[in-house]
């Protein structure tokens, strides 16, 4: 089941992405690439604070670390 789901959403028209347990980005779709401009390449084994940013759990501003 676990290779259907991740055949999925590297098809899906949505942009997609998947972390493992540690936050690491493990997959990133070609619709991601084009919503949010970052390469598969430039983002797959990045923690996801890096990558994605928006709300701590509190509610407050999250930036994350910028990709370089």
């Amino acid at each position: 089941m676990e290779r259907s789901i991740i055949a999925m959403l590297a098809r899906t028209a949505d942009g997609a992405l998947l972390a493992d347990e540690q936050g690491t980005v493990v997959l990133w779709n070609k619709a991601a690439e084009r919503l949010l401009g970052f390469r598969a390449d430039d983002v797959l084994g990045r923690p996801c604070h890096q990558v994605m940013r928006g709300e701590t759990l509190a509610g407050r501003p999250y930036y994350g670390e910028a990709i370089s």
